[in-house]
C-alpha cells in the first residue's frame, strides 16, 4: 500500500485531488483542454499516470471537479462583499465586477469549451454554475421586492445576465480586454435593463 502524505486516508485523498486540480488548472491555462492529457496532469502533479485513476475516471471528470472548485472559490471570495452592499443594484454590481475580475485573472477561462465538448456535455458542465446563479437569483428577487428592479421573469433575467457577464470572458482571460471597461459596460447595461421606471 502506498504511503499516505497526510494525517489520514481522507486527508491524503483531499491533498491528492487538490494537486490534480491545481495541475489541471495550470495546464488548462497553458495549453487548453483539447491538448491536455491525463499523462500531462499526472506528470505536473508528481503522480504516476495509473495513480491518477484512483481519483478521477477521465479528463472530463477532472474538468468537472475543477469547475466545481473554481465556482466554490469564487463564491467564497465574493459572498461577503455582496452581502455587505446596501441594496440589490449595489449587490449586482459587486457580483458583476467580481466575475469580470475572475475572468481577467484566470487564463483557464480563455477557452471555448463548448466547441470541444459539444452542447450537451457543455450544458452538463455549466450545471456547476448553479450556486452562482442562486446568488444572482436572490439579488434579482430582492430588487424586484424592493422596487429597485422592475417585475421580470427571474429565470429569463438570469440567463441574459450571465450571457452579458460572460460575453467578454475569452478576451478578458487572454488579456485582450480592459476589465474596468468591461465591468463598467456590463454593470451599466444590466442595471438599465433591470431598473424599475
Amino acid at each position: 500500500m502506498p504511503r499516505i502524505q497526510a494525517g489520514s486516508v481522507a486527508e491524503h485523498r483531499t491533498l491528492m485531488e487538490g494537486r490534480l486540480l491545481d495541475a489541471f488548472g495550470e495546464l488548462l491555462a497553458e495549453q487548453g483542454y483539447g491538448d491536455t492529457t491525463l499523462a500531462d496532469v499526472a506528470a505536473r502533479s508528481g503522480m504516476a499516470r495509473n495513480t491518477v485513476y484512483n481519483y478521477v475516471a477521465d479528463k472530463e471528470s477532472l474538468l468537472h471537479g475543477y469547475m466545481d472548485r473554481e465556482v466554490r472559490r469564487f463564491l467564497e471570495d465574493v459572498e461577503a462583499s455582496v452581502a455587505a452592499a446596501p441594496d440589490a443594484p449595489s449587490r449586482l454590481e459587486v457580483f458583476v465586477r467580481a466575475q469580470v475580475r475572475y475572468f481577467a485573472t484566470s487564463p483557464s477561462a480563455g477557452h471555448d469549451l463548448v466547441v470541444l465538448l459539444g452542447a450537451e456535455r457543455y450544458s452538463a458542465l455549466m450545471a456547476h454554475l448553479r450556486p452562482a446563479r442562486q446568488v444572482v437569483t436572490a439579488i434579482v428577487q430582492e430588487g424586484i421586492g424592493s422596487g429597485d428592479f422592475r417585475p421580470i421573469d427571474v429565470d429569463s433575467a438570469l440567463t441574459l445576465a450571465f450571457a452579458c457577464m460572460s460575453a467578454d470572458r475569452i478576451p478578458l482571460a487572454r488579456g485582450e480586454a480592459d476589465p474596468d471597461v468591461v465591468a463598467d459596460r456590463t454593470v451599466d447595461f444590466l442595471l438599465h435593463a433591470l431598473r424599475a421606471g
